[in-house]
This record gives structure tokens, sequence and C-alpha cells, in this order.
């Protein structure tokens, strides 16, 4: 597959995701996006737990794609870090019998927030500022730490959407960049036949 095809698979995987969580937030009696987290809807049990899971598989999928589209070597070892972790919330989910699976759940997301945090500190000058952005909203994480991760959906979204949004435009510029050169090509094979 070609650097612009894995990129393109970047762009779509995000947006989709977002929907997929956002219909079945929407799906699932009782459910606050404000409050609640992302992983709760994918809960056993849950009537939207299909949807939940196959949303953190695109974002996953997301990060290994824009991965291998990137040069940035931190940055594409942060998101394919990212993305084993992201796989790994679905593996354990949150399950409120298993202390266990909740646990290395919660390990997985911890290991995939990392990723996700550290791949714009690694890319270039504005992605420095989004990842900024990031260990800044991390720190304001810090006092809601002893809480019940009942509170958290707000804070949680807005960590995720930064990168992810990152991920997209990134992508987006491989598509262009590649693009341009395509046509540079052509032009000077044209000029020269």
């Amino acid at each position: 597959m070609t650097r612009r095809r894995w990129a393109l698979l970047g762009v779509l995987s995000p947006p989709l995701a977002a929907v997929l969580v956002l219909m079945a937030g929407v799906l699932t009696p009782g459910y606050d996006p404000v409050d609640r987290t992302i992983s709760r809807l994918a809960a056993p049990g849950g009537t939207t737990a299909a949807a939940a899971l196959v949303a953190t598989c695109l974002v996953a999928l997301s990060c290994f794609v824009v991965a291998m589209s990137i040069h940035a070597r931190v940055s594409r070892w942060a998101l394919i870090v990212a993305g084993v972790g992201l796989f790994l919330t679905d593996v354990f989910r949150l399950d409120d019998a298993s202390a266990t699976s909740t646990v290395l759940h919660r390990l997985a997301s911890g290991v995939a927030v990392g990723g996700l945090v550290v791949a714009p500190l690694g890319y270039g000058p504005i992605s420095v500022v989004i990842g900024a952005v990031e260990v800044g909203l991390l720190i304001v994480a810090l006092p809601l730490l002893p809480t019940s991760f009942d509170a958290w959906g707000l804070w949680e979204r807005c960590l995720l959407a930064l990168p992810l949004a990152w991920m997209v435009l990134v992508a987006a510029r491989v598509i262009v960049s590649s693009e341009a050169a395509i046509n540079t090509s052509r032009a000077t094979s044209s000029r020269s036949g």
C-alpha cells in the first residue's frame, strides 16, 4: 500500500470513530458524555459495546496508518505505542465484575494516552503546540486522579480530540505532498519526453 493510501485511511478513520462514539452515546440510555468515559460505552453488557469497540479499533488503525505514512521517528513510534495501547483497551475492557480487567484496561489506556501525547511533540513546530496543550490537559487531570472515573468524560474527549485532529491533519498533509510529488514527476516526464 502506498503512503498516500495509508494517509487516506488516517484521514477517514478518526472522524468515523467519532461518529460511532457519538451515535453509541446517544443510543445508550442514561449515558452522559460529559461525565462518562468512552470506555464505559464498551463495558460488557452495554447496548452499544460493539460500536465503541469498533471506534477504538478505528482510532488504533489510524495510529498505525499515520505512523506508516510519516518519517518522524519519535512520532512514528509514539503512534505505534498508542495504537497497541488502544487495541489492548479493547481486549481488556472496563468491567465492574473484574478488577483485573479494569486495571489492565486503565494501564492500556495510560499507554495509549502517553503515545498520543508524545506523537505530536516529535513532529514539528505546530505539532509541538498541540502536544503542549495535551501535556497541559494531563496536568489538569492531576486533581481528577483521586476521583472516580465517572467524572472524566469531557476531559477524555478533549484529550482525544487533539491528537485525533492532529493525525487527520498530518495524514491530509501527506496526501497533499504526495499529490504534489506526483504532479511534479508528471510535469518533469512530459517536458523531457
